[in-house]
């Protein structure tokens, strides 16, 4: 099983992880999994010592950046200060959603009309037809609880429970879906059927396609041939 498909599977809160290796790099795991789940902190554990990649970790929002060999009571203070950051904001996440729940049930409780944002507080139709509109971007966890008022937590879980789905397999399937499309049109190379469903890595969006399908994209071409 590839790093994310752990990822998504166990739904880690600390990832720690070197810059090269097989297949999906560190910096590109980083970069999905700051996309699809910002919450979680990213260590990046590397024996190599250019600047330009710990630059490049830090524009990933890397919570921490430690050189090989490693010390290992650097890698506990590090993880344990990491805990306490995690610890802190699930507080203060439990304490916005008691908050969100107290001001919706006084706003329904009144006669007045009640405001469309929070009659549709639980209404996941827009959330759904932006994704299908915007699939092929970097979509913002973020922007998507803002639509419905949730925090990031609360509308994973409601997302889940509303499509069966967690929000990363909904949009894997949506490009996985266009990309059977695409992939019908001969003309089109894999790379641009991989860009035009929102994979700037071919080779990811193949791996993710496989996984999809039990077919890499070229095999599903020769099957729509045959």
């Amino acid at each position: 099983m590839g790093a994310w498909q752990q990822i998504e599977c166990s739904a880690p809160d600390i990832l720690l992880t070197d810059i090269r290796m097989p297949g999906l790099d560190g910096l590109e795991l980083a970069t999905q999994v700051s996309l699809h789940y910002p919450q979680v902190k990213i260590i990046f554990l590397t024996g190599f010592e250019e600047f330009s990649y710990a630059l490049q970790a830090v524009k990933l929002g890397a919570s921490d950046y430690l050189l090989k060999p490693t010390n290992p009571e650097e890698l506990i203070k590090t993880v344990s200060r990491l805990i306490s950051e995690i610890s802190e904001e699930r507080r203060k996440t439990e304490y916005m959603e008691r908050l969100e729940a107290q001001i919706a049930r006084l706003t329904l409780s009144e006669e007045q009309d009640v405001p469309a944002a929070v009659k549709e507080k639980y209404d996941f139709s827009g959330v759904l037809q932006y994704l299908r509109d915007h699939y092929h971007e970097d979509v913002s966890l973020n922007e998507l609880a803002a639509m419905v008022y949730l925090s990031e937590g609360h509308f994973c879980r409601e997302f889940k429970k509303q499509t069966g789905w967690s929000f990363v397999e909904y949009v894997t399937l949506l490009r996985v879906e266009q990309a059977k499309r695409l992939l019908g049109d001969f003309s089109m190379r894999i790379y641009e059927v991989s860009e035009k469903v929102g994979y700037r890595d071919s080779r990811y969006f193949s791996q993710v396609f496989r996984k999809t399908t039990g077919m890499t994209p070229t095999e599903f071409r020769k099957h729509l041939k045959s």
